[in-house]
């Protein structure tokens, strides 16, 4: 194991840093007292290329002719006073030589005609692109001495270096740029050029960029602390030309990896630079020909998810004319001229909101000042978790019906040529659905395919958090030809983007989009690498199991019900239900009753005037202001005193004190109001103390054993005797007596209290759902909002008060099951009171894996499905509630069918959209003119190669899952 072997390390560690030291040792020395070279055996060895495998030791001759073509090594000279100090190969001669792939040219020329407006290019009054350094203390050093005019400061990956270099002067040499770029030097200017980057080190910001989220300002440090360690500042700072150049670079390579550039591939238009998702069907490049003659259009039909992230906003920039777009609208986030039209003309709707979920994104409609832009809105599809191209908005205000609209408007004419059915699930769709084909038909810049059907679907962590109609009327669930898609993948996404959105914060307008954009696309790109891998694990269907517990649920409930006429109407409501959701009602029946303690009570006072062998009163013992009320006060008590831990103040201690002895007060009176009920001579008052491990949560009577240490739950008194303290006494219910007791003599009174103990269950049940509900909106309105560690921790308070009462009442309820567990409970209610954990009592929207096989089937715990009736005899009230279960199980199952088939049709579409891809480059190959753009046609064969590999990996994987390749189909 790993920390094994870090305890086998630490003995041998001064073995490790003597090593470390012998780094530093002098060179080795021959017989005639001269440092011997590594190169050519002679004297003269007192230059080390740390660079170099096995940090050689050389002349300066050997030196120079060995790093002709690795100019950007990093070397120390041996200093006579006796240690290694850091150097250069300038100082060997080393040069540069252009124009003839790092050979030396004949005719070499040295001069340029230098430029004073490009000398220094460390410093620009009119940037915009300025990140915070306040936490860099180098920040106070003085600004490096500038780069001599003999030498061209040359960024790479190894750091900053100082070269001279020698252009070629032969007759039909290239210009000064095109000879830096054939030797994998990018300028920083167009004019006379003092500083370029390496291909190299442009390529290594990007990777880091991209995977560790680094900054230019994080990444330049890296760059000037490598170069000179002792002293970073005073490496020439390009920083913002590193920006630049990183824009520019980020441009070409994407116009490279889509096959731009020549005159016939004309400019890349909008999304065209963006890649998109393999699965999902697009007509003419993933499905067969003559896929409109499948008889279940699902399988054929796009699914979207919409959402909005408030964390990518944007500063209003200082001087915006500094703005200067490069790719706009080429790749996720929309082209802005048409976008700014769109947003200035169109309209929201005025449909009233009826639905808190509704009123939280609302709530984000405020504007702020300081912002140019409040967040983005985005859809990708809701199976894979890929962006759609071009269909990325930015917000002005808040989450607006016409923000999103337009990016559902770019995401249903992508690549959808001839689709003629979508599935679209947005968390607030139960109010942005209403009229939104009447918004489209009004507004100039939206549209949608003609005849185009549209299902209307809510996620399921969010339709949960809605009011009780919305779940029939949009959870995924009951939408035919859904699938298992869960409908909450965006929120992963957005975390991943937004470990970037920080950065992005105080970029330029443009320079934000295109790095929010490189971003996505590169989460595309991965998802595509791994789309075929990704389906594996989902590959396992649930359909047979769901099959047969639908048939069992079926046979329960046939001669209760006309299930012909209940199929009837239910299909009815599926074929209406596009266009009037409330039709659903049909098949729903109204919310269960509850049978709550304050029932049970009322019951039982009613039924004391009957029994005759026990005094009055016994009921109101076990539940008012006695008995089942302490047991909460002593819950609430315990929770109250973990809160405040071992230090409390004295004003703290003081009200806990009072609480307990007013609370001391009831339970002595409880424990004598006990006596007339179960016997003077039999009833003792418990001297153990309750603990968290005790008959609350085990469902075993308390015993000494279980009596904690004297700081938790005792206390001494004055007089040496050691006290428990009242919210760890024991209450003596008959469920604590011996069994035997319990089955003779106290059988009456266990009745009495396992009725109340299940109204007592119910309550607390009913009360968690009503807080866990809160607990998700409360997360969705104030918690996720929030920008600044103030407003976060001000949000969290009332989130953690709330957490408090959640808990009191998931011990409540524990409290409950643990006596009726003892009380001997009935199967029925062994199998309607389940035993209640930690992941019950969670409200989380960032769900890891949402599209995982049976993955929907757990995302709502038990108690959000309970049903509890009066009576166990087969009502009609419950014959309804059955009929609807029946119809819930009847969905999973046809839920689990449609995913097995489209998960068939979604490799046979990953298989095709590869050979596409391939056939596509190869053809590109065959187009452009060798001399025209020299190296296109190589390029092009090598993707074609790559998406080849791609194609039979699919194809492999196709074969594997179902015997036969999906093209022989």
């Amino acid at each position: 194991s790993q920390p094994g072997m870090l305890r086998e390390w630490l003995p041998m560690q001064g073995a490790y840093l003597r090593h470390l030291y012998a780094m530093h040792s002098e060179p080795s020395v021959s017989h005639n007292d001269s440092f011997v070279c590594m190169g050519c055996s002679g004297g003269g060895g007192t230059w080390k290329c740390t660079s170099c495998f096995g940090q050689p030791i050389y002349c300066a001759t050997c030196c120079r002719s060995l790093h002709t073509r690795t100019p950007f090594h990093r070397v120390e000279q041996w200093n006579i006073k006796g240690f290694w100090e850091s150097s250069w190969l300038r100082d060997l001669g080393v040069v540069i030589p252009l124009g003839h792939r790092g050979s030396a040219c004949p005719v070499p020329d040295v001069s340029l005609s230098p430029d004073p407006d490009e000398v220094d290019e460390g410093f620009d009054m009119e940037a915009d692109e300025h990140e915070d350094n306040t936490d860099d203390p180098l920040r106070f050093a003085e600004r490096p001495p500038r780069v001599s005019l003999d030498y061209m400061l040359i960024v790479d990956s190894t750091g900053v270096h100082e070269l001279q270099v020698k252009w070629c002067g032969c007759p039909n040499a290239p210009a000064p740029t095109d000879q830096l770029l054939d030797s994998g030097l990018f300028p920083a200017s167009q004019r006379v050029p003092r500083t370029c980057f390496t291909f190299r080190v442009l390529d290594d910001f990007m990777l880091d960029n991209l995977e560790c989220k680094v900054t230019a300002m994080s990444y330049y440090r890296k760059l000037r602390r490598l170069t000179n360690p002792a002293f970073p500042h005073e490496v020439p700072d390009r920083y913002l030309e590193l920006i630049r150049v990183a824009r520019e670079w980020a441009v070409l390579q994407a116009n490279k990896n889509f096959g731009f550039g020549p005159q016939w591939r004309g400019d890349p238009g909008d999304g065209a630079l963006a890649h998109f998702c393999p699965a999902c069907p697009q007509p003419g490049i993933n499905i067969a020909s003559n896929w409109k003659e499948e008889e279940h259009s699902y399988l054929y039909a796009r699914s979207y998810v919409m959402d909005g992230n408030f964390s990518a906003e944007q500063m209003r920039m200082r001087r915006p004319g500094n703005d200067v777009p490069l790719m706009p609208g080429t790749m996720f986030m929309v082209h802005p001229t048409q976008y700014e039209d769109h947003i200035n003309n169109a309209e929201d709707g005025n449909e009233p909101n009826t639905c808190h979920e509704h009123r939280a994104v609302q709530r984000s409609n405020a504007s702020h000042k300081h912002l140019e832009v409040t967040g983005v809105g985005a859809t990708a599809c809701s199976r894979h978790g890929c962006f759609v191209p071009h269909a990325v908005v930015n917000f002005q205000l808040g989450e607006r019906q016409r923000n999103m609209d337009y990016s559902l408007s770019n995401s249903l004419n992508y690549h959808a040529e001839g689709i003629k059915h979508t599935y679209v699930l947005y968390d607030v769709m139960c109010q942005y659905g209403i009229h939104l084909e009447q918004r489209f038909a009004k507004a100039q810049h939206l549209s949608m395919p003609r005849g185009l059907i549209i299902d209307k679907g809510i996620g399921l962590f969010h339709v949960h958090g809605h009011k009780r109609e919305c779940e029939l009327w949009y959870s995924p669930t009951f939408i035919k030809g859904m699938g298992e898609t869960d409908g909450e993948i965006l929120e992963t996404l957005w975390s991943t983007l937004n470990k970037i959105s920080i950065s992005t914060r105080t970029m330029s307008t443009s320079h934000r989009q295109e790095t929010l954009d490189r971003h996505m696309n590169d989460w595309n790109w991965k998802k595509m690498l791994t789309m075929g891998r990704y389906f594996m694990p989902c590959t396992r269907p649930l359909a047979e199991k769901l099959k047969q517990e639908f048939e069992e649920m079926e046979a329960g409930i046939a001669g209760h019900v006309n299930l012909r006429e209940w199929k009837h109407a239910v299909e009815r409501a599926e074929r209406k239900r596009r266009k009037d959701p409330t039709i659903m009602d049909a098949i729903d029946t109204k919310p269960p009753t509850r049978i709550g303690r304050e029932d049970v009570a009322i019951q039982l006072l009613a039924e004391e005037d009957v029994e005759e062998d026990l005094p009055a009163g016994r009921s109101e013992w076990l539940l008012h202001w006695q008995g089942l009320d302490i047991e909460k006060s002593q819950l609430a008590l315990r929770k109250h005193v973990s809160q405040l831990g071992r230090n409390a103040t004295k004003l703290e201690k003081l009200a806990l004190a009072k609480s307990r002895k007013a609370l001391q007060s009831r339970i002595d009176k409880w424990h004598t109001r006990a006596r007339p009920f179960v016997g003077a001579t039999a009833y003792r008052i418990p001297t153990s103390s309750l603990s968290s491990g005790s008959q609350l949560h085990r469902g075993r009577p308390a015993r000494a054993a279980n009596v904690r240490q004297r700081s938790h739950s005792s206390h001494s008194s004055e007089d040496g005797d050691e006290e428990i303290v009242a919210e760890r006494q024991l209450l003596r219910f008959p469920s604590q007596f011996a069994h035997e007791d319990r089955t003779r003599r106290l059988h009456g009174l266990c009745d009495m209290e396992l009725s109340l103990r299940r109204g007592q269950a119910n309550d607390s049940l009913h009360r968690l759902t009503e807080l866990i509900s809160t607990k998700s909106w409360m997360f969705r309105v104030s918690i996720r909002p929030s920008r600044t560690q103030s407003k976060k921790t001000h949000a969290w308070g009332p989130m953690h008060r709330l957490e408090q009462r959640i808990q009191v009442s998931a011990a409540t309820y524990r409290a409950s099951r643990a006596a009726m567990l003892l009380l001997d409970m009935t199967p029925t209610d062994r199998s309607t009171y389940k035993k209640l954990g930690a992941e019950d009592l969670k409200a989380s929207t960032a769900i890891a894996e949402p599209n995982a096989a049976g993955e929907r089937h757990h995302n709502l715990s038990w108690i959000w499905c309970l049903d509890v009736h009066k009576g166990e005899e087969p009502t009609q009230d419950l014959i309804e509630v059955k009929c609807v279960n029946w119809y819930r199980s009847r969905c999973k199952m046809h839920r689990a069918a449609e995913e097995e088939a489209i998960l068939k049709r979604e490799l046979d579409s990953i298989q095709r959209y590869f050979g596409y891809q391939q056939r596509l480059w190869e053809g590109y190959a065959l187009q452009e003119d060798e001399a025209a753009w020299r190296g296109y046609a190589q390029f092009c064969r090598q993707r074609a190669a790559f998406y080849n590999r791609l194609h039979a990996h699919a194809a492999s994987q196709y074969a594997a899952m179902y015997g036969h390749s999906a093209e022989q189909m």
